[in-house]
């Protein structure tokens, strides 16, 4: 059995070709380019509706298209990097997330780095992170909060990022 590509290496293969196919093709369709293009969007069809299906998206409406288009290019191009796994995986840093905001919850007034210090020392969540430094709780705690506001935003309709001017807007964006 042939090895399968990845998604990035099909659409590496896929975009000169369809990108030839934009800049040769005559503005009067013939035959053979017609049978190309229904050839290509037969190919096309089940894994379109199969994406739509997957991400519960109205095939039809474009706020959804949008939608799955953004969730579709993250995917594909948002992802790994070179490297070692992970110690601190996605899910292991919303965990610390839910285990800083419940002793925060239980403990009114606590600020964070307080919270990374009772679990370093094994006071709450069940002794999870006893043994681990604060200052690599707190450090984590960081990129746990950035991986929340990441999702937010991507679970966010395309229509409200839009209206709010932070993607095509031609004016400059205020840094946080």
């Amino acid at each position: 059995m042939a090895k399968q590509l990845t998604p990035k290496k099909r659409l590496n293969a896929l975009f000169p070709f369809l990108h030839s196919l934009l800049t040769t093709a005559k503005p009067a369709t013939s035959p053979k380019s017609e049978r190309l293009a229904h050839r290509v969007e037969r190919v096309l069809r089940r894994p379109l509706r199969k994406a739509f299906k997957e991400a519960e998206l109205n095939v039809d409406d474009q706020a959804d298209r949008d939608q799955l288009l953004v969730w579709l290019a993250w995917a594909v191009y948002g992802g790994k990097s070179a490297g070692a796994p992970r110690k601190w995986t996605p899910k292991k840093q919303r965990l610390l997330l839910t285990d800083v905001r419940a002793l925060q919850t239980a403990n009114r007034g606590l600020s964070e780095t307080v919270c990374c210090d009772r679990l370093s020392e094994g006071k709450g969540a069940d002794g999870r992170y006893k043994g681990i430094k604060s200052r690599t709780l707190r450090r984590v705690l960081q990129n746990a909060k950035r991986l929340d506001r990441k999702a937010k935003v991507l679970a966010t309709p395309l229509q409200e990022v839009i209206g709010s001017g932070s993607i095509g807007s031609t004016g400059s964006r205020e840094t946080n």
